[in-house]
């Protein structure tokens, strides 16, 4: 593997290994150099370590990796959810060899792995801050819900949460991953939208009872976490629209639903300028407090425009404008109240490209630097690198007290 680059810094361990994430596992380890730099070694991918033959492959690939290049662990890092078996790993590794142990935010691991490189290249300084917005999937949050819809103000060894989705129940968890509909279900009911005329086709697809059973899950709170997931909401308006209500494959919803957007694009004959809303901002009275993007408003547009017989797919492509601008109007508030020029973009949602396209550019024309990852994918896969940069990080940082 082609060593990656990572940030100098004074006191850092001489290796930290990085157990990765859950989902599109990777292993790291890192090196400090003599003159010095410092470098990761990534692993190959390995995939979702969810079972214990997964797990055996993490295993091998992480003693291999050791063996290769010659590196003993002197601290390790995690992502913080308490169920992941490569954490899970971590812990009792630590403990038993007593080694320092460094837990990771799931979305600051994204912003960090971003920061890293960029400081690496001489695009960023060790002390500088950025507004990461990290949208994905799933992520444990510091709070007890499934984060995913994130704007962070982060260094490399910290963060504030500064705005997120409003958060909706998830009924099933991973049930309502696979059938977006009753996803879709939830998040019309939680923002009072079940009885829209523009919903009665998701309704219809839903037999009596799973509506029954959905709805009694949602208002008992019966294994129904909460999510703030911007991948969660992609899915939902997939189903929402019809384009796709199920997914035979990871990601398949939003995935379909980029691809109606694209194809509605290239039939425009000129630049789309977009027509329904974007997030209302719920603010506190407290300046530090964190902003809540209140979707109701562009679902609500998703419903009327079904009313009114607009193609599902010129909607899909005004919810991916939608989403770009109202995100882009939120970062420059953040930034301007920070102080901060640079956003770093990273996870799996924006391995929709039309997202990733509409928001740099919304983001640029405000005067923001915009910085996504090159040596690592964008999606969970550059999680170990992000968790070897926050560990360097704050363990150099607790050497210099």
């Amino acid at each position: 593997p082609q060593p990656l680059p990572l940030p100098a810094l004074d006191g850092a361990p001489s290796c930290v290994l990085a157990c990765g994430s859950q989902q599109k596992a990777t292993i790291a380890l890192t090196r400090e150099g003599t003159n010095g730099e410092a470098t990761c070694f990534v692993s190959q991918h390995i995939g979702d370590v969810e079972n214990g033959g997964t797990f055996d492959a993490w295993n091998a690939a992480r003693t291999r990796l050791e063996d290769l290049f010659d590196l003993a662990p002197a601290a390790l890092a995690c992502d913080v959810h308490p169920s992941y078996l490569s954490g899970q790993w971590a812990r009792e590794q630590a403990r038993k060899c007593n080694l320092p142990l460094v837990e990771v935010q799931h979305h600051h691991a994204h912003i960090a792995n971003v920061m890293a490189e960029a400081i690496a290249a001489g695009q960023l300084t060790t002390d500088v801050r950025v507004l990461g917005i990290a949208f994905d999937g799933t992520g444990a949050g510091t709070d007890g819900t499934i984060w995913g819809g994130e704007f962070l103000v982060a260094s490399l060894g910290d963060f504030e949460r500064a705005a997120h989705l409003r958060t909706w129940a998830l009924p099933g968890g991973a049930a309502s991953v696979r059938d977006a509909r009753r996803n879709a279900f939830a998040l019309l009911s939680e923002l009072g939208l079940l009885e829209h005329p523009g919903a009665v086709g998701l309704l219809g697809s839903l037999d009596e009872q799973t509506r029954s059973v959905t709805a009694t899950m949602i208002e008992r709170g019966i294994n129904s976490p909460r999510t703030s997931s911007m991948g969660r909401l992609f899915d939902a308006a997939a189903a929402i629209l019809g384009i796709c209500d199920k997914a035979t494959y990871e990601g398949e919803p939003a995935i379909e639903l980029e691809a109606a957007a694209w194809r509605a694009l290239s039939s425009e004959s000129a630049c789309p300028t977009g027509n329904i809303a974007g997030f209302s901002v719920t603010e506190s009275s407290r300046p530090d407090a964190c902003h809540v993007l209140n979707s109701r408003s562009l679902i609500e547009a998703l419903l009327e425009g079904i009313r009114a017989g607009v193609p599902a797919g010129r909607l899909a492509l005004d919810f991916h404008i939608a989403i770009a601008r109202s995100s882009a109007r939120i970062a420059r508030e953040i930034c301007a109240r920070e102080g901060i020029d640079t956003a770093a973009l990273s996870g799996g949602v924006f391995m929709n490209r039309l997202l990733l396209q509409l928001l740099t550019r919304e983001l640029k024309s405000m005067g923001l630097t915009v910085l996504v990852p090159h040596s690592v994918p964008v999606n969970d896969g550059c999680i170990a690198y992000g968790q070897a940069a926050v560990a360097r990080a704050r363990l150099a940082q607790i050497a210099s007290q």
